[in-house]
């Protein structure tokens, strides 16, 4: 509470009213008693409330809950009050982890369960408290001379012609009240969200109906009350339209609470009406009957004289844009009214009260807010109809940079409070949205088409891209008699024309196609998923193309109901149609879900709503059949799919199963402006096939688990990507512009405190799933680790390179050494690939025992009667076992050489399958490079066979092959590096780079020859294309500068052999190598990011894409690292060569030359796409800026 004494100060010996004795009033007083410095004559306070302290004690038998995960919560602001012990000593949950927030099923069943990190050494992130008992401790905390006078409620005022403030308040009621004119120099109204100081000052600005209805009560037990709510408090999903909190109160009571959308009030709850306080109780029973026990118990074991039935209100924070006519000052829920249920108020209003304090001891004058207004959802045109299709733009968008915290909170370097309001506002118009979207409309039919038309004929043909859907064998993949539950993890919303029986891996056209790019995210609320709602599983051998549709989440996008019944490649068997047994289950589920539409009531009122009750309980309502967001899942099959059916295909495949024919075919259905989500899909399918097998043995929670693992890991791959925040509006700075510090500019903001959270779920459920083998574990710890870790505050790197003088001296030196020291700092970050090595051993396992059990050499875990199982295998199951291994041999390869770390997969365990003994001979055991490229190194036939233009599927099929010759590069530094670590030397190093130069020779003149076609004629590719050969290009050419380095090294320390080593430096080999990969590498980011600051007319580059990463081709990079480190790389070959210009060129003292300027640009070039990729990574924003001041340096 340090704070710098006056020798005089505004409020000496003045007096000050505080209307309202709750918890933003007391706070203020103890907070300006405290702040206070001696030295001067202290302010008269006066204190009222309109209570008796009894009716009080009733009235806030509920507890509410103490957020200490972030600045705006309330246990900061108690612990600057010296207050946090007692309040620590008052709570009923949350200290030394003992519970947590929850949200549950109706049968009790966990589906998330949210434990943040505490800030600033606080003892927990969130703790729960009895209401009266928090106001208690505040009112044992006042000056005797402070004390609440009771019974007291001002009820207007009006200013004196001396500046002060005439408050008229009434004492007692009825033929008791007295009422009276108090005088005072400043009014402060926390008199809660029925304020009448406000009604009278303000009488436009009442409250709002939000649409919603509590009910509930105090239920009071003998001993503890049942688990889980005896330490644990939430919310629960019922799946009937209405949702339920319960939360402990002390040892021995609960609070339940149950909100239901109506578009009716309530008349006022008289507490003294017995049967007006039973019908509460029997309404909350009835809402609740799906509900399984303790649900009855605990609502028969209410307290009738703590029974409520609240009509749920909320209103608009506002400025005090008149203080200087009288100075009234709101706070708490007087000024922003929320819902007793929203979770917030309590934080909030502590805050309102230590701020205020602050302010005023710390001003010159009375001085209000003087943060801009924030607009909502009506007053920003933030929900826009157009063409029948709701968008969702920033609720801030009428201001540049959204929203702007007051000038103090700017000036003291704090979060101000209207980070919080902005947040919810800006949660409030995407959930409102979301609920008022119309519905899809009857879906066009699909038209099957072919390579010989033209790329842009077929895109305008094919809109509709395809996201296929995640189908419920990620959660029930074991036979029926394992009767595997699964929970809602994907719902489809209620729309007419989406039938239940409409079944399978369906496809949905991208977002942009049906609400533009502009169409934003819903709120998502992650998942601990349990098992909690059953759903059918399948016989062994269904196909996952019979599943219902109605188990997954399809809002925001229009979902046609048709599925394709063969694979990309591949000829399926005959499949099973659906049977009587399903037809009946979908009527059945269609006809439940029904039932569960939202009122068109409610989402016209939540259009104007902004109280974070009322997000949470839409958050609830919509949760029911939208648990996770589309978007989630659209970014997943754009980025991570999309690539995949380059990178991973059967023809380039070096591993193959017998009886697993391709002919050739390079999938063209997975080339085309519609692809499905095929490894997703196939994973699951194989994961089923081996379990039938009895390859592998999963426990019912082991298989769950395997499916909470996957969908996560999917969850927080996706939720990298910014979505309607700043991080996705902000355009790229101009060269005179410092670029923007990632932690000191971007605000918590919702799809950060999305991405954070489901990050860290990810992380646990992939730790739960450690020991178990299986293909959707494996699966989801690749993803996992081409998933960046969000930075938080924690991760804040070091600032001594910051606030540079640039007038020091004439021109800054530029220490390029400590420069790339600083960048491996930034990039070390992101911490050890742990979980792409353990995906590689476990994908490793799993193929020696598949590769054993179907030659039958029998073990401890196989049998004679798993080879038969095995025979008996989906050809394309067994297919599958190949390309994940592929998969993970791939990526293990590129992490490990960049990482510098060994391979997981030896070369013995991952030589191609058409290597035979003799081969292996000639090529030391190493990866057989003909047979990888498919190709002669000496006499390549791909040099002669395309150029560009030419179709679609020529090129397509070219940029394919590309991608096993990236990863022999990658392959071939792992040589050399194994070599120099080993102390190896003279002719074993000779010859590893001869041969990595053979392929780096190879590559450019077929390739790289190739890609640079592409480049020059940019525009003309198609959008896929150009992703696909942007983010090969980008990677080969970072392997490229790493063998740069690495043959640099054996150089210039004679490590190889002599005559080998003069050639190579009489011929500027590795200079040059550089060179042509930088300058690359820059082209690549001048094409791939936006030519100018994208406005709301421009179109993005890739248009057909999700709106999170349609903005620039670099965005649908799922491997984001590789990126920075090209980029990164390029930029110091680029400053490197300025500063070498600056200090030995024939203009060093004067005007730089062109080559200087040429140089800057395009480092400016790979500087900007890190900068666009730090829409979704911060590392490469924090790179950006690294190497951008930097640059400024040499400018001087």
């Amino acid at each position: 509470m340090d704070s710098e004494p006056r020798q005089q100060h505004f409020l000496e010996g003045k007096t000050i009213i505080v209307a309202g004795a709750g918890i933003a009033g007391s706070v203020f007083v103890i907070a300006l008693r405290k702040l206070w410095n001696p030295k001067l004559k202290e302010p008269t306070i006066i204190l009222y409330d309109r209570d008796s302290p009894d009716v009080t004690a009733q009235r806030e038998g509920y507890t509410v809950s103490l957020a200490g995960y972030d600045t705006s919560g309330g246990l900061l602001a108690l612990r600057k009050l010296d207050l946090l012990d007692e309040i620590l000593d008052n709570a009923v949950a949350g200290l030394n982890d003992d519970g947590a927030f929850k949200i549950w099923g109706p049968a009790w069943n966990e589906f998330a369960s949210f434990r943040h990190k505490p800030i600033d050494g606080l003892p927990s992130s969130s703790v729960r408290i009895a209401r009266k008992d928090l106001r208690q401790v505040l009112h044992n905390n006042l000056r005797p001379s402070d004390a609440v006078q009771w019974n007291s409620r001002c009820v207007s005022a009006r200013r004196l012609e001396d500046g002060r403030v005439c408050v008229q308040v009434a004492k007692g009621y009825n033929e008791n009240e007295m009422v009276s004119e108090e005088i005072c120099d400043v009014l402060i109204a926390a008199d809660g969200a029925n304020s009448k100081l406000r009604t009278n000052l303000r009488p436009e600005d009442g409250l709002e109906f939000a649409g919603a209805i509590l009910r509930g009560g105090i239920s009071r037990f003998d001993g503890p009350p049942p688990a889980p709510i005896n330490k644990d408090w939430g919310f629960m999903l019922s799946g009937t339209g209405a949702s339920y909190f319960f939360s402990p109160v002390d040892k021995n009571s609960v609070v339940w609470g149950v909100g239901h959308l109506e578009a009716d009030q309530v008349p006022r709850l008289d507490l003294n009406d017995e049967e007006m306080v039973q019908q509460v109780i029997e309404t909350g029973l009835q809402l609740g009957k799906e509900l399984q026990e303790p649900f009855r118990t605990i609502v028969h074991h209410t307290d009738p004289k703590t029974v409520f039935a609240i009509n749920a209100h909320d209103k608009k924070p506002f400025h005090h844009e008149e203080i200087d006519t009288i100075p009234v000052v709101f706070i708490g829920d007087s000024n922003h009214a929320v819902s007793p249920f929203a979770g917030f108020g309590a934080n909030l209003a502590l805050c309102d009260g230590l701020d205020l304090a602050q302010q005023l001891y710390n001003g010159q004058s009375k001085r209000g807010c003087d943060a801009p207004p924030l607009l909502g959802p009506a007053s920003s045109a933030g929900n826009n109809r157009v063409n029948g299709d709701y968008s969702v733009s920033s609720p801030a968008s009428a201001s540049e940079g959204g929203h702007k915290s007051c000038s103090y909170c700017a000036k003291t370097n704090k979060t101000c409070t209207m980070n919080w309001a902005w947040s919810q506002i800006q949660a409030a118009s995407i959930l409102s949205a979301v609920a008022a979207a119309p519905p899809p409309p009857p879906p066009p039919r699909q038209v099957s088409g072919s390579f010989g038309e033209s790329a842009d004929a077929r895109v305008k043909r094919e809109r509709l891209g395809s996201a296929q859907a995640f189908d419920d064998k990620s959660v029930s993949s074991m036979p029926r008699q394992a009767n595997t539950a699964a929970p809602y993890v994907f719902q489809q919303p209620d729309a007419p024309g989406s039938r239940s029986e409409f079944s399978g891996l369906h496809t949905v056209a991208h977002p942009s196609v049906v609400a533009g790019p502009s169409t934003s995210t819903s709120a998502v609320v992650q998942a601990n998923y349990s098992t909690g709602y059953a759903h059918p599983t399948h016989p062994p051998g269904r196909s996952a193309n019979h599943l219902p549709l109605s188990m997954y989440t399809m809002q925001g996008s229009r979902m046609p109901n048709q599925y394709n019944n063969t694979l990309a490649g591949s000829q399926l068997g005959p499949t099973n149609s659906q049977s009587p047994a399903d037809d009946a289950w979908s009527r059945d589920e269609s006809t439940r879900i029904k039932r569960r539409r939202t009122s068109s009531t409610w989402a016209g009122r939540r259009t104007h709503s902004l109280s974070p009750f009322s997000v949470d309980q839409t958050m609830m309502t919509n949760s029911n059949n939208q648990f996770i967001s589309t978007n989630l899942l659209q970014i997943y099959h754009d980025v991570l799919e999309h690539n995949l059916s380059c990178w991973l295909t059967e023809v380039t495949c070096p591993y193959r199963a017998p009886g697993y024919i391709t002919g050739g075919n390079y999938a063209p259905t997975e080339w085309g402006s519609s692809w499905s989500n095929r490894i997703y899909r196939r994973t699951i399918n194989l994961d089923h096939a081996i379990s039938t097998s009895k390859l592998t043995r999963l426990t019912h929670s082991e298989n769950q688990a395997s499916a909470k693992a996957l969908q996560l890991s999917i969850m927080a791959f996706a939720t990298q990507w910014a979505q309607g925040s700043r991080r996705q509006r902000q355009s790229f700075p101009a060269d005179d512009e410092t670029p923007e510090d990632i932690l000191d500019d971007i605000t918590e903001e919702f799809d950060r405190n999305i991405q954070r959270n489901i990050w860290e779920q990810a992380k646990r459920a992939l730790q739960d799933v450690a020991d178990i083998e299986s293909y959707r574990v494996a699966t989801a710890e690749l993803i996992f680790g081409l998933t960046q870790k969000p930075w938080t505050h924690d991760d804040e790197p070091d600032r001594t390179t910051r606030n540079h003088n640039p007038l020091s001296t004439p021109r800054p030196d530029v220490d390029m050494k400590s420069l790339n020291a600083e960048l491996g700092d930034i990039i070390s970050r992101d911490g050890l690939p742990v979980f792409m090595e353990r995906a590689a051993r476990k994908m490793h396992a799993l193929k020696f025992r598949f590769d054993s059990g179907r030659r039958g050499v029998t073990g401890p875990l196989t049998s004679p009667k798993n080879s038969d199982a095995l025979s008996m295998m989906n050809p394309e199951d067994r297919g599958t076992v190949g390309l994940l291994y592929w998969l993970a041999v791939m990526l293990d390869t590129v992490s490990s050489s960049m990482s510098e770390r060994p391979v997981v997969v030896a070369d013995a365990d991952s030589q191609h399958d058409d290597a035979d003994d003799d081969l292996d001979a000639t090529t030391n055991g190493r990866w057989n490079v003909p047979l990888f490229i498919q190709d002669s190194l000496e006499q390549p036939h791909m040099y002669h066979a395309v150029h560009w233009p030419c179709s679609y599927e020529s090129a397509a099929e070219a940029v394919t092959k590309s991608a096993p010759v990236k990863v022999l590069l990658f392959r071939h530094i792992s040589y050399l590096q194994n070599i120099l670590r080993r102390g190896g030397r003279g002719k074993k190093v000779e010859e590893t780079i001869a041969n990595t130069t053979s392929l780096y020779r190879y590559w450019n003149m077929t390739h790289g020859a190739f890609f640079k076609e592409l480049l020059r004629d940019y525009e003309s590719v198609p959008g896929r294309l150009q992703s696909w050969f942007v983010c090969i290009s980008a990677h080969w050419n970072l392997g490229a500068l790493m063998l740069a380095d690495l043959i640099e090294y054996v150089d210039e320390n004679e490590i190889g052999e002599t005559d080998a080593s003069y050639g190579r430096l009489s011929s500027k080999m590795v200079t040059k190598m550089r060179e042509s990969s930088a300058k690359e590498l820059s082209e690549l980011a001048r094409v791939s990011t936006p030519s100018q600051n994208l406005t709301s007319l421009a179109t993005p580059q890739m248009s057909h894409f999700h709106h999170a990463v349609s903005e620039a081709t670099i965005l649908t990079e799922p491997w984001t690292i590789l990126l920075i480190r090209a980029f990164a790389k390029a930029t110091m070959v680029f400053l490197q060569e300025a500063k070498d210009y600056l200090e030995y060129g024939p203009t060093a003292s004067t005007n730089p030359s062109s080559d200087f300027q040429e140089s800057m640009h395009r480092a400016q070039d790979c500087i900007k796409g890190l900068w666009i990729l730090g829409k979704k990574s911060d590392m490469a924003r924090k790179s950006a800026d690294t190497l951008a001041a930097a640059m400024r340096k040499l400018r001087l």
